[in-house]
């Protein structure tokens, strides 16, 4: 059943193979365009903004 685009690659979003990204949101194709993070569904778009905010922070500890 078609519940609409995913929000990373545009394509039709089926019920039966989508996530819902608990950061922004949008749909997503599971597995390609997201999965579990951080105990989370995340489409890959905030994973990977997470994933830079986490460097961030590394290097402002490591002065």
């Amino acid at each position: 059943m078609p519940i609409g685009l995913c929000g990373v690659c545009d394509d039709p979003l089926d019920l039966s193979d989508a996530g819902v990204c608990k950061t922004c949101g949008n749909g997503f194709c599971w597995n390609e365009c997201g999965q579990w993070h951080r105990g989370e569904h995340t489409c890959s778009t905030c994973m990977d903004a997470d994933e830079g905010d986490q460097d961030d922070d590394e290097d402002d500890s490591n002065g």
